[in-house]
Formats: C-alpha cells, sequence, structure tokens
C-alpha cells in the first residue's frame, strides 16, 4: 500500500491518510494483505477498534485467515511502553481503544527511536473526541509511531456522508473493490460533520456498536 510504504522511517510520529474500501469485507482483504505482507510480518502492528462488535468481527477474521495475533486486555500508556518491550514485539495485536491511555505530560519518559509501532484504527467513533483522543495518546508514546485509518464506506459513522455522488467521484480517482484509496475530501467531509453532531450527543454511554451508542447517546429534544 503505498500510503505505508514508509513506514518505520526515522520520525517519531507519522501521521497517514485515512484509507477507505467499500465494504468491511473488501477492507479486511486489503488489510489482511498488508499484514500477510513481507514488510509487516516482522513488525509490530496494533488494531485498533472502538465498539465490541468490530472487535468480534476482527477476531473471527484474524482466526480464519490463520494470522497470528494477541488480545491486549491491560491498560496501554506511554510509561508501560518504556518499560514492557513484549507489547511491541513483532506480530498482531487486537487492542479496544478504551485500554489505551494517557500520562501526565511531566510523566513521559525518554523517547527510544530504535523502537517502533504501526497502529490502523479501523472505524471512526460518532463521538470525535474519542477519536482525537488516540490520536494524542500514540503522539505521546516514546517510541516511532505510524499511525492511519482503514474505513469501511458501510461503516455507521461513515456512511453519515457518504452517498451515490461521493461513491462515483471516489470510483472516478480508482477506488474499486479490491483497492483501499485515501480521499482527504472524504475525511474533511467526514471531520465536519462530526463537529456539528458533538451537539446532538448528551450522554457517551457505552454501546457495542457505533449504530447502537448513537441511538443510545443522542438528545430527545426534537428542536436539536
Amino acid at each position: 500500500m503505498g500510503f505505508w510504504k514508509f513506514l518505520f522511517g526515522r520520525r517519531q510520529f507519522t501521521y497517514f491518510d485515512d484509507a477507505y474500501a467499500f465494504t468491511r469485507e473488501s477492507l479486511w482483504s486489503s488489510l489482511q494483505g498488508t499484514l500477510k505482507s513481507e514488510r509487516y510480518t516482522d513488525k509490530p502492528v496494533w488494531l485498533v477498534v472502538h465498539f465490541f462488535d468490530t472487535f468480534t468481527w476482527l477476531q473471527d477474521r484474524l482466526e480464519e485467515s490463520g494470522i497470528a495475533y494477541e488480545i491486549e486486555m491491560s491498560e496501554v500508556d506511554a510509561k508501560r511502553l518504556s518499560y514492557d518491550s513484549l507489547i511491541t514485539q513483532k506480530g498482531v495485536r487486537l487492542v479496544l481503544a478504551k485500554t489505551l491511555q494517557s500520562v501526565n505530560e511531566m510523566s513521559r519518559p525518554n523517547v527510544d527511536l530504535e523502537r517502533s509501532l504501526a497502529i490502523i484504527v479501523l472505524e471512526r467513533h460518532p463521538l470525535l473526541e474519542h477519536d482525537l483522543r488516540i490520536e494524542r495518546i500514540a503522539r505521546s508514546f516514546p517510541i516511532r509511531v505510524e499511525y492511519g485509518h482503514y474505513l469501511a464506506l458501510n461503516d455507521s459513522v461513515v456512511q453519515m456522508v457518504v452517498n451515490e455522488s461521493t461513491v462515483k467521484i471516489l470510483q472516478q480517482l480508482g477506488m474499486n473493490e479490491h483497492e483501499l484509496i485515501t480521499s482527504t475530501m472524504l475525511t474533511r467531509r467526514l471531520k465536519k460533520v462530526l463537529q456539528r453532531m458533538q451537539a446532538s450527543f448528551q450522554f457517551d454511554h457505552d454501546a457495542d456498536s457505533a449504530k447502537e451508542w448513537i441511538e443510545l447517546n443522542s438528545r430527545n429534544d426534537p428542536g436539536l
């Protein structure tokens, strides 16, 4: 994948443009190819998700593919990365976003550019702050981090800005069933919609899916 080809350069933090697939299944096809490629088989890669339904879907796909992986159950922050080398060993690690924790600025350890990590987030959260929180935490890690999103157009959140004309534009740009494509246009639109929607959410209760989260946390006031 072109947008990941400079992975593990010498910068401490590198952010790659969001990459889009038509469906979750075509997203998985591209992601599977990435994980099985020679370049990534000896690198640490974290697959981060917000919701349990995506977690179980991804776990099922990993099991079916035969790709070895670990599940991260404990909290992870910058301090832990400074002393626990096991969590940045080569291989795939499936991570729920809520396990990622921030640390006080004064508590951050020294940066070790000899260690590296790729973080691929596989969905957007309806509440934009959750995505911004993950990015802030990734930037605080004391190692080299490559960070980006693989997203499906039929994802509950992405669907809020995708219509027939958007799909046609993406197809004209080269999007097909077999390849991911980056689109700054779609990412900008998605972030603007999410920013406008923040006032529509009265709560931040946990849910198993993005669709359920929206239904559970939206204001009932029809005037909003």
